[in-house]
């Protein structure tokens, strides 16, 4: 990867940062596509998240991910927010296209598409999700979206081992 006036930044906001091997691997992908993009990932956290959506624009950056914490508070220094996001009430992406900031939810998406490759196709079908963590609410979330016919989850009880069972859709 050559660095230069013309790279164009992306990154990672979030709080740690340092063990996330999402530079590696995003830089990777930029340089196996020959795009001249660099990722880094920043320190961001509550206290410093306004100004860094701020440097967004301020950097003409691309866009940034985020992860915990700052995946729901996000959403109030965004001037748009995709539907699954809505729904989910957390961004773990944020485009910026021509100085506006788009949020997006993109795991439930991702799942979906990872299920379609493998010739899984869950629309107008029953799905059963185990659990209810966010990477669960944005999957249910995107496959409500995508005409799944019903969603069934099952969750942990406080007490272990008792299994809950909830109708989604």
């Amino acid at each position: 990867m050559k660095i230069n006036s013309s790279t164009i930044l992306t990154g990672l906001f979030a709080s740690p940062c340092r063990h996330s091997i999402s530079p590696i691997m995003h830089n990777e992908a930029f340089n196996k596509l020959n795009l001249n993009y660099a990722y880094l990932a920043f320190e961001v956290d509550k206290n410093n998240l306004k100004d860094a959506v701020n440097s967004i624009k301020t950097l003409n950056m691309r866009g940034v991910n985020l992860s915990m914490p700052n995946k729901k508070e996000v959403i109030k220094y965004l001037d748009e927010i995709s539907e699954a996001a809505e729904l989910t009430q957390s961004v773990n992406t944020i485009v910026n296209d021509n100085g506006i900031l788009k949020g997006y939810s993109t795991d439930g998406e991702g799942f979906i598409k990872s299920l379609e490759e493998e010739n899984i196709f869950i629309k107008d079908k029953n799905i059963t999700i185990l659990g209810t963590g966010g990477a669960s609410i944005a999957i249910i979330s995107q496959a409500a979206l995508y005409g799944v016919k019903g969603i069934y989850v099952f969750k942990r009880d406080t007490n272990w081992g008792e299994q809950k069972k909830l109708l989604i859709i």
